[in-house]
């Protein structure tokens, strides 16, 4: 979990705060609620690895399950969203939901340690969720390639 002024420098441009009546069509977690109703996403400028967060995007339904669509990277039609009921944060690829974070909590808290010491990405990733970099082919795991070859 990231410190107050580690919150304070992700949100230094801004933030985007959602509103209760937006988040009425999903059930989310408690804690990710109240996460984008107080504290909202980070507004986009100089995000890591090129992040764009979205203000109030409108829940996608995919395979029977739905998701809130939060950020996306590079290019929006690739959207990060929320998972309805869990609040596990996914990267939507051509209809397919793939695992990112078990919560918004760790994915914004492994984007801060990616910007401020990748070198130590690995070790974050397993203290803060381990689980991110179980598939070989999951986000985290191909960011931790990157920063290999660099």
């Amino acid at each position: 979990m990231l410190t107050i002024e580690q919150l304070q420098e992700l949100y230094f441009t801004g933030a985007h705060v959602f509103t209760e009546s937006h988040l009425s069509h999903i059930t989310l977690p408690p804690e990710t609620k109240t996460w984008l109703t107080d504290t909202g996403l980070p507004d986009s400028h100089h995000l890591p690895l090129d992040i764009h967060f979205l203000g109030e995007a409108s829940p996608v339904t995919i395979h029977n399950n739905t998701y809130l669509p939060i950020a996306y990277r590079w290019e929006i039609i690739h959207p990060i969203a929320l998972e309805e009921n869990t609040g596990a944060v996914c990267n939507i690829d051509n209809d397919t939901p793939v695992y990112v974070n078990k919560n918004l909590q760790a994915f914004l808290t492994l984007l801060y340690h990616y910007e401020h010491d990748k070198e130590n990405l690995a070790n974050y990733i397993k203290q803060e969720d381990p689980s991110a970099i179980e598939n070989p082919d999951s986000f985290w795991s191909l960011i931790l390639k990157q920063i290999a070859l660099q």
